[in-house]
C-alpha cells in the first residue's frame, strides 16, 4: 500500500482516537462489538487479512440519520491500541470498520458512517544489515553477537501521538520525492553514561544528554534497494550517546534565552525552550542539518556538521559542529569513543582521561594497562612475538577498541563516499567491528580483523575506508561528487555545506542539508536550568 492511499484526515497513529459514526433501525445496547478488517504487507510483500474485535461503548450520536423516519444514529470511540497485536505495531495498516448486527428487535446490519476506512502508521525498526551494523556496539544480544532491536521498540513506545504524526507529515512532503530522513534529538536528565572522551583540553570527562534518532520517512511502503520494509516510516538509527554541549556559548545561550526576551536565540513565537521542547507540542521548530564541506581546516578529522533553522536558514551552532569519534573542546560529540571490554572500561577509561591524554607517556600507559586493567587473572599486558596474529593490549586499548560508528555513519547513511586509507590519528587498517559490544574480556586483537575491504564500499571506493582530508587520496575530488546513494538507495543531499558560519539559503536548504530535525526533552528535564553541569563529569 502506499501512503497516499488514504487521504491524510484519516491517516492514523497509534494511541490517537477514532470516532465513528453509524446508523440502524434499531436501539442499540450500551457495548457494542466493532470488527475490525484488516489489510496490511509481510515484509516479503505478501498481503495479510485479519479480523480483530473490540468491544466499545456505544453513544448517541447528535448527527441526523440518512435513512427514514425511525433510523438511530449512533457513535463509537476506540484508542488505537496494539498492546495485545505487538506484531501489528510495525506496519501500516489499512482498517475497514463494521459493526455487528446487536440490536434488540432487528437482524438489519448496522452501517458505518464515517468513517468507514483509516489507515494506522506505523513504525518499523531496520534490519539493513549495513544500518544495525551502527547500532551493534550499543543494543547487543546478551552475549554481543548480534544486535538487538528491543530497546528501539521501548524507546518508539515513549514517542507522543504529535511526533508520529510529524513523522507522517514529513512521509508526505513533497520537497524530497525519494523520502526523506528525520532526526529527533531528545534531551534527557544527567544519568550514568559516559561518552568515553575528554574536553581534549583538559582531562575532564564528557557525558551524553541526548538521544539521536534517526527515521527514513516516505510515501512508498518499501525501500528503494535491499532492504524490505513494511511501513513507510523506519527507525535507522538510535543512540542513546550524544552530548549536546552546554561548554559553548552559542548553545547555551540557543537553549537558555534571558528572561522575558521574546526574539533572543531560543524564542520560537514567543516560546522558551521548556515549551517549544515538549514533546507534545502541537508546533514544532524545525530544523535540519548539513555536512560541512572537508577542508583542512574544517572536517580534517573527518566530517562534521552542522544544524539550521529551516525558516532562517540561520547556523544555531556557529564555531562548534557535530562529529565523533574525536574529542572536543565544544562540539557535540556522537556515539560514545570506545569499545573496551564491560568488565574493566571504567578502569581503561581511568587509564585513558589521566595517563594518555595527559602526556602521561607509552610506557606509563602500558604500566597502568598490567597492573589497572585486569578481570579475573585477565591483564591488557599482552605483547606479542614476533610473527604474532594478534596485536598487543596496548594497540587494541588505543586503536582497535575504538568505535567505528560514526565513520559507518557518515557512510551508510548520511552518503558520503570514503576518500583516505588513512585514520585521524594517523593509522591504516585499525577500523573493524570485531566484538564491537565488548562482552568477551579479550586482550589483544586478531589482526585479520583489521584492514579487510571495507563493507558495502562502491567499486570506485576499492579498499578506502576513512573520511580524513589531510590524507585523502589523490585521485579523490574533495566536493559534492562525494555524495551517493546511502544504504537505503537515496541520496540524502547533493553538496556540502560550504561554512559554518553563513546561512543556508532556501536552495541550499534543499541541497544541502541531509536530514530534517527536530529538538525535544523528556518530561523530567527542565530546559531553563541547563548547564554545563549537565555534560562534564563530576
Amino acid at each position: 500500500m502506499r501512503l497516499r492511499e488514504i487521504p491524510l484526515e484519516l491517516l492514523r497513529v497509534e494511541g490517537s482516537k477514532v470516532e465513528i459514526y453509524g446508523e440502524t433501525d434499531d436501539f442499540l445496547p450500551d457495548e457494542v462489538e466493532l470488527v475490525l478488517n484488516l489489510e496490511y504487507e509481510k515484509a516479503d510483500g505478501q498481503p495479510v487479512q485479519r479480523t480483530l474485535v473490540r468491544k466499545l461503548r456505544c453513544f448517541p450520536a447528535m448527527v441526523p440519520p440518512s435513512g427514514p423516519t425511525g433510523t438511530f444514529t449512533f457513535r463509537l470511540e476506540w484508542i488505537i491500541d496494539w498492546t495485545n497485536e505487538p506484531d501489528i505495531r510495525e506496519h501500516f495498516v489499512k482498517i475497514k470498520f463494521t459493526v455487528r448486527r446487536v440490536g434488540a428487535r432487528s437482524v438489519m446490519p448496522v452501517r458505518v458512517m464515517t468513517p468507514d476506512t483509516v489507515g494506522v502508521v506505523g513504525i518499523d525498526i531496520t534490519t539493513h544489515p549495513a544500518l544495525t551494523r551502527i547500532m551493534h556496539h550499543e543494543f547487543a544480544v546478551a552475549d554481543g553477537s548480534a544486535f538487538d532491536p528491543s530497546p528501539l521498540r521501548e524507546y518508539l513506545k515513549g514517542l507522543t501521538i504529535q511526533q508520529k504524526q510529524l513523522l507522517i507529515r514529513s512521509a508526505l512532503a513533497t520537497d524530497f520525492p525519494e523520502g526523506r530522513l528525520v532526526v529527533f534529538v531528545t534531551l534527557y536528565k544527567r544519568s550514568e553514561r559516559r561518552m568515553y572522551a575528554d574536553w581534549t583540553d583538559t582531562s575532564d570527562g564528557v557525558i551524553p544528554n541526548a538521544r539521536f534518532s534517526v527515521f527514513f520517512c516516505r510515501d512508498n511502503n518499501k525501500m528503494k534497494v535491499r532492504h524490505p520494509s513494511t511501513s513507510p516510516i523506519t527507525l535507522i538509527c538510535h543512540t542513546e550517546y550524544l552530548c549536546v554541549c552546554l561548554r559553548n556559548e552559542p548553545t547555551i545561550n540557543w537553549l537558555k534565552p534571558p528572561p522575558n526576551s521574546r526574539n533572543a536565540p531560543g524564542m520560537y513565537n514567543g516560546r522558551r525552550p521548556n515549551e517549544w521542547l515538549r514533546k507534545d507540542t502541537q508546533a514544532p521548530v524545525r530544523f535540519a542539518i548539513a555536512a560541512l564541506q572537508p577542508t583542512s581546516k574544517v572536517s580534517s578529522r573527518g566530517i562534521w556538521h552542522a544544524i539550521y533553522e529551516y525558516k532562517s536558514g540561520q547556523n544555531i551552532m556557529p564555531g562548534n559542529s557535530l562529529h565523533g569519534m574525536i574529542n572536543t573542546r565544544g562540539c557535540w560529540m556522537l556515539f560514545r569513543n570506545f569499545n573496551w571490554p564491560v568488565k574493566i572500561r571504567e578502569e581503561l577509561y581511568y587509564i585513558y582521561r589521566k595517563i594518555e591524554r595527559t602526556k602521561g607517556g607509552k610506557g606509563a600507559v602500558k604500566a597502568a594497562l598490567k597492573t589497572k586493567a585486569c578481570h579475573q587473572g585477565v591483564c591488557y599486558d599482552f605483547e606479542p612475538q614476533t610473527g604474532s596474529t594478534h596485536s598487543s593490549s596496548y594497540d587494541k586499548f588505543i586503536s582497535y577498541d575504538r568505535n567505528w560508528a560514526y565513520l559507518w555513519f557518515c557512510h551508510e547513511i548520511v552518503g558520503i563516499k570514503y576518500y583516505s586509507d588513512t585514520d585521524f590519528w594517523e593509522k591504516k587498517k585499525t577500523v573493524n567491528d570485531y566484538k564491537v559490544a565488548g562482552r568477551e574480556m579479550l586482550n589483544k586483537f586478531p589482526l585479520s580483523e583489521a584492514g579487510k575491504q571495507p563493507e558495502y564500499n562502491l567499486p570506485e571506493e576499492a579498499s578506502l575506508s576513512y573520511h580524513e582530508f589531510d590524507h585523502h587520496h589523490p585521485n579523490v575530488t574533495i566536493g559534492r561528487s562525494l555524495f551517493r546513494e546511502n544504504a537505503l538507495g537515496i541520496k540524502t543531499a547533493s553538496d556540502f555545506s560550504k561554512d559554518m558560519q553563513s546561512p543556508l539559503t532556501r536552495a541550499q536548504m534543499v541541497n544541502s542539508t541531509w536530514a530534517d530535525v527536530y529538538f525535544y526533552k523528556e518530561a523530567n528535564v527542565n530546559a531553563d536550568d541547563l548547564s554545563r553541569n549537565d555534560v562534564e563529569e563530576k
